[in-house]
């Protein structure tokens, strides 16, 4: 490297500063030269290559401008650029335009002696394809905890809403991410590190789950690339709604140390970061080491620290005055209904009478006869005690998971000549989630004869179990060990050999306390000799003692581990010289196995303290694939004929073969299929073209497809139903033996995609000017899997004019016709899983930025994006209409956006972002006939309003040593997330009784101190 001669002069005068501006006039001369003239006056440390800068010619130059607007003005259109690296330090590089240029089309790792391991190639948002991208400055300014927050602020295509931190009790008190590119759902978005697939993590029922990323800290993150559309011909199985490939930060040099710690409004849900990493060579730039550690810690929340649950009972009861015996509330008192709905009558011994209404509470106390509890229940006729109770069943029940999660990094590069390089990669990310919730058996029905029932009529009741409950634990562990090198080859291509190995496991453990059975029958009168009765409406002193002396620890533990081994071997160069630039080609050749081990799960269950085992079957699963990717400039940005100037087209062609091996389980009997092995060869493409018709304006357009291997739950487990049940078609007479097929003896038909995406960029001020990005995105789901029926043979009988093909009979005879039968003897049920389904999507993504520069005001950026998804449609099964998952809970939103606004000048920045979710029905799309009348009558209402958050971030750098390229720093950022506090929707159907998009801590505060050296 070159270095401007300024570099040799005594120290720069710590008064000067790169923004004053001088009076400057420079003639015409070689760039070079005219670069280290205005270094040198305006005495700065200009760094850059004479590989780079070559003979290129500077122009003529003359006025009073910055050092920063000289060396611009020097740059303007030589293809280089300038990186300002804070202080008094400039870099001048090969320019990389975000708006028109394209980055390098081979994969990074590729490049010998680039502090990278990431093994796609570099995607830009400028891309053939549509891809959004996160820099490290917008992962600093979101103040996210984890890589899921960062990309539900960002990526507006991503349409997840609650996490599954969020939802503790139906999610198991995982805190695992999930990335829901389009509401395809997470199997559906391929995640990557590195542009290397991670070990998918198992769950029960043949499940392979995506991999986890929230044990990454977004201070390890470099960028974020982000495909919103099919990517199956480029990255294979799995990328059918699209594709996140996290790249790392391979800082080699130096070391850095952040710590963060966050707390609530309120005071609580606290939470606290440190991460470091360190760079050092041993032998002077031959091997490079780098190692990183990250921890965090962020405390849950529990019901009682908000009034999420209190203000849901209260809407309920507001809006719906009748509830079944299994929707009381439960709380400090015994809360009644009658089983009927009809108003209440009490017995004579507790005063007699009608309470004139079907609800009523007796709280908690000592009453001494059965009259002074008959008062009490007709005092509060037509009330319910609303309060949440101490203990797990009320206030100490989680409503958010408290989250644990580390990250090791660890990175070894030698080179050992210029064209040979090897590394060895380490990466192992833990998290845990931990939460608590009550034993569900605190609800039960009394009838009108029991003696203890107060009522004339059978009742439905509620009754505190504050002593009960249990304490959960999940816990993810991913890790992935790579090996390779990297080897120059003629013709100047390069290849990469790389190995890998990891496990994605899955821990989870619970323990509490419940009632065993002899509780259970004594709480429905009928009490084990020796044993204390129950009576929910005595003493509440007396009924909690005796309760707890039915009490049993419980105790449960499942772990699941899969086993991942990865071998490929990349390759990529340039073929031929075309007019607008090189051809370039890359190609892969990868095999990829996951096998999960046969495991056991069980213990002692929370159901009455009841022992349980389960011998949860193992699985593998092997992907044989063969991958090229090409690259052709064919029309050179000068092009006499204008509509297709810089015209680029991008091809890809990917095979995959998948083998999956099932056992059979000899002990289900015909209840499982008996196929060991089954397998699937699929083939898929991308196609795309970029062009720049006139300056300032990029346009671009692709078509991909992809596939969807099918679940392994729908091949090798579901349950048999009704196989002998009676024939429509032979007057419901008893079927007779016949053959029957469950699972299709181990065929795979997996879901297909094809995606056609188009879109353009205009940068109408130049590359560093505003920039408009618009895309459509047209997503077609086909051959969905439909497994609700499998091993239903009750659903095809009843449906066979709809599916003809899945029932065999015997010719109709002339005596079975003269009884009246219209089929003959069915010989073979064909009850596999239904490939009929098919999904629509049609979506259109717009970002903006207006980047604004100022000599003496610092420089603004204002930028917004939005996604607009007014389609998602839904084909399941011929019987059932086309559902409409748009503004669902169940779908996804058709309105969702974030914008914001940042300054920066010298070493302050500061800046406020907000998002937007659009309202939605609080209903389900998918199944709108099953619950929705019920929870529109709770609710009150269908809809929920739409929201908006904002979020403040400053940041301040101290230079502890002067301004050297390896100077000390001090990085100090305070950031106010939820800035309006903004109060939760109440919706009944959610976890927690608040809205799918709402954060529930509310307003939050964090201060993060970073240092640098």
């Amino acid at each position: 490297m070159a270095l401007a001669s300024t570099m040799t002069l005594a120290p720069v005068p710590l008064h000067a500063q790169p923004s004053a501006r001088q009076r400057i006039s420079l003639p015409g001369q070689l760039l070079a030269s005219a670069l280290q003239a205005v270094a040198r006056r305006y005495k700065v440390y200009l760094l850059f290559s004479m590989d780079v800068v070559g003979q290129r010619q500077a122009p003529t130059i003359s006025g009073t401008m910055s050092v920063e607007q000289a060396l611009r003005t020097l740059l303007e259109g030589s293809g280089l650029s300038l990186l300002h690296l804070g202080g008094r330090n400039f870099v001048v590089t090969k320019s990389v335009d975000q708006a028109t240029a394209a980055p390098p089309a081979i994969p990074d790792i590729l490049v010998v002696g680039k502090r990278t391991q990431n093994a796609d190639i570099r995607r830009a948002a400028n891309d053939v394809q549509p891809y959004q991208v996160v820099t490290r400055r917008e992962v600093q300014a979101t103040h996210a905890s984890t890589v899921e927050e960062l990309l539900v602020k960002r990526i507006t295509p991503n349409a997840l809403g609650r996490t599954l931190a969020q939802s503790p009790i139906s999610g198991g008190g995982a805190v695992r991410s999930a990335i829901d590119l389009r509401g395809l759902g997470t199997e559906e978005t391929l995640v990557l590190i590195d542009g290397r697939r991670m070990p998918r993590l198992p769950a029960n029922g043949f499940m392979l789950l995506q991999p986890d990323v929230n044990g990454l800290s977004p201070e390890s993150i470099e960028r974020a690339e982000i495909l919103t559309s099919t990517a199956g011909g480029i990255f294979g199985p799995g990328a059918t709604a699209g594709v996140v490939n996290l790249v790392l930060r391979r800082d080699y040099r130096g070391g850095e140390i952040t710590a963060t710690r966050g707390i609530t409004a309120r005071g609580d849900a606290g939470q606290g970061r440190i991460d470091a990493r360190v760079g050092f060579t041993p032998d002077h730039g031959t091997t490079e080491v780098m190692l990183a550690y990250s921890r965090s810690v962020v405390d849950g929340l529990r019901n009682g620290d908000r009034d999420y649950i209190e203000r849901g009972r209260e809407l309920r009861f507001a809006n719906v005055k009748t509830y079944d015996y299994t929707e009381l509330p439960e709380s400090s008192s015994v809360n009644v209904t009658s089983s009927n709905n009809s108003p209440l009558v009490l017995k004579p011994a507790f005063g007699g009478g009608a309470l004139g209404n079907a609800l009523t509470s007796l709280p908690a106390a000592g009453y001494g006869s059965p009259a002074a509890v008959g008062a009490a229940l007709r005092a509060n006729a037509g009330k319910l005690d609303l309060s949440l109770p101490e203990g797990l069943m009320g206030r100490q029940e989680s409503l958010t998971s408290t989250r644990r999660t580390s990250a090791v990094l660890a990175n070894v590069r030698r080179r050992f000549s210029d064209g040979v390089e090897a590394y060895v990669d380490y990466i192992r990310l833990n998290d845990q989630g931990r939460y608590a919730y009550a034993l569900s058996g605190s609800v039960m029905e009394l009838a009108a004869t029991d003696p203890r029932n107060p009522f004339q009529q059978a009742i439905g009741l509620s009754f505190p179990t504050p002593d009960f409950g249990t304490v959960g634990r999940t816990r993810t562990l991913t890790t992935r060990l790579s090996a390779g090198t990297v080897v120059s080859l003629p013709a100047h291509w390069k290849a990469n050999f790389d190995y890998s190995i990891g496990i994605g496991r899955q821990t989870r453990v619970l323990t509490g306390t419940t009632y065993d059975l002899d509780g259970y029958f004594a709480l429905y009168g009928l009490p084990v000799a020796g044993r204390p009765a129950l009576d929910p409406f005595g003493d509440s002193e007396v009924f909690r003692s005796s309760m707890a002396s039915y009490a049993k620890p419980t105790h449960w533990r499942s772990d699941q581990t899969n086993r991942f081994h990865d071998a490929s071997l990349r390759m990529a160069g340039s073929v031929l010289r075309l007019p607008g630039g090189p051809l370039s080609a890359t190609l892969l050749l990868e095999q990829r196995r996951e096998a999960v081990r046969t495991s056991d799960a069980g213990g002692i269950s929370d159901a009455y303290a009841t022992p349980y085992v389960e011998r949860v079957l193992g699985h593998k699963e092997r992907v044989r694939s063969a991958y090229i990717e090409m690259r052709a400039p064919l029309v050179a940005s000068d092009a006499p004929f204008f509509p297709l100037r810089s015209l680029e087209l991008q091809a890809a062609v990917r095979g995959d073969r998948t083998r999956i091996d099932v056992p059979f389980d000899p002990d289900e009997g015909a209840f499982y299929d008996r196929f060991t092995v089954a397998s699937r060869a699929a083939v898929m493409f991308t196609l795309g073209a970029r062009a720049r018709p006139v300056s300032g304006l990029l346009v671009r357009a692709s078509i991909a497809t992809g596939e969807l291997t099918a679940p392994l739950s729908t091949i090798g487990n579901a349950r048999v139903i009704g196989e002998h049940g009676p024939d429509p078609k032979r007057g419901n007479s008893r079927i007779l033996p016949y053959e029957f097929i469950v699972f299709g003896n181990g065929k795979i038909t997996p879901e297909h995609t094809q995606s056609i995406s188009a879109g353009l960029i205009a940068t109408p001020f130049g590359p560093r000017g505003a920039t408009l990005t618009i895309d459509y995105t047209h997503i077609r789901r086909s051959k969905v899997i439909e497994s609700r029926y499998v091993g239903s043979a009750y659903y095809f009988l009843r449906n066979e004019a709809l599916y003809p093909d899945r029932i065999t009979r015997l010719p109709l005879t002339p005596e079975d016709a003269a009884r009246g039968y219209t089929g003959g003897v069915i010989t073979r049920i064909d009850a596999t899983y239904l490939n009929l389904g098919s999904t629509v999507i049609d979506a259109i993504d717009g970002r903006l930025e207006i980047p604004v520069r100022t000599d003496r005001a610092g420089d603004f950026m204002l930028r917004g994006a939005a996604t607009w998804q007014p389609r998602y449609r839904r084909f399941t099964l011929p019987e059932n209409p086309v559902d409409d998952l748009v503004n669902y809970a169940d779908g996804a939103l058709r309105w969702r956006g974030n914008g914001g606004l940042s300054w920066a000048r010298n070493s302050l920045s500061l800046s406020i972002d907000g998002q937007y979710f659009g309202g939605y029905h609080i209903t389900s799309g998918a199944y709108p006939q099953v619950s929705n009348p019920r929870l529109i009558r709770n609710q009150g209402r269908d809809d929920t309003s739409a929201q908006v958050t904002l979020d403040l971030a400053a940041s301040y750098r101290f230079k502890l040593d002067g301004d050297g390229p390896r100077s000390r720093t001090l990085d100090l950022r305070f950031g106010i997330q939820d800035l309006l506090d903004r109060h939760p929707a109440t919706v009944l159907s959610a976890d927690g009784a608040y809205s799918f998009y709402d954060e529930p801590r509310r307003r939050r505060f964090e201060f993060t101190a970073a240092t640098g050296f």
